[in-house]
């Protein structure tokens, strides 16, 4: 007698992880969803662009490294996107129109996330549901009541110092 397990498994990275190819040798048949919307009124899906940010060293000619940077940018956009995106994801990974139809609407609508990119640390608004399942701290509602003050401190701080490095 047969036994077929069936199960699901969720995960909130981005389709550009390392990990994606793997799913390309297995049998398991897998899909992949957006991210979900806010609420009815939303009106397209929002995607997360997961790049973080780029650090320049003490010292080095910051002039260069904003050209190499955006030739570097440019060039990956002509090249090494439809590279992973036409010849990895929608030719190799996809195995079926499905999730090359879901894959279109992941990357036709990126954001980039100020919050995410200058997160401070684990406990922050960035990780509360995380913190709130996986540490049982409370409800969500009362997770949030007692970071907001501290995440709006934070993050004014942050606008605060960016504004004074870089003029406003």
């Amino acid at each position: 007698m047969t036994t077929l397990i069936s199960w699901c498994w969720f995960t909130a990275w981005a389709a550009s992880q390392v990990s994606l190819p793997n799913y390309r040798e297995t049998e398991i048949d897998f899909g992949i969803l957006p991210l979900p919307k806010y609420d009815e009124q939303q009106e397209n899906y929002l995607s997360l662009d997961w790049g973080g940010l780029m650090c320049v060293p003490r010292g080095a000619d910051k002039d260069l490294a904003g050209y190499v940077t955006e030739l570097l940018s440019y060039y990956s956009m002509e090249t090494t996107v439809p590279a992973w995106y036409d010849i990895m994801l929608t030719g190799k990974i996809a195995r079926d129109d499905d999730i090359v139809r879901v894959l279109d609407i992941i990357y036709s609508n990126v954001v980039y996330d100020f919050g995410l990119n200058y997160a401070e640390g684990y406990n922050t608004m960035q990780n509360a549901m995380y913190e709130v399942v996986n540490f049982k701290q409370g409800d969500f509602a009362s997770f949030y009541a007692a970071e907001e003050s501290r995440a709006i401190d934070y993050y004014n701080g942050v606008c605060e110092a960016i504004l004074e490095k870089y003029g406003g």
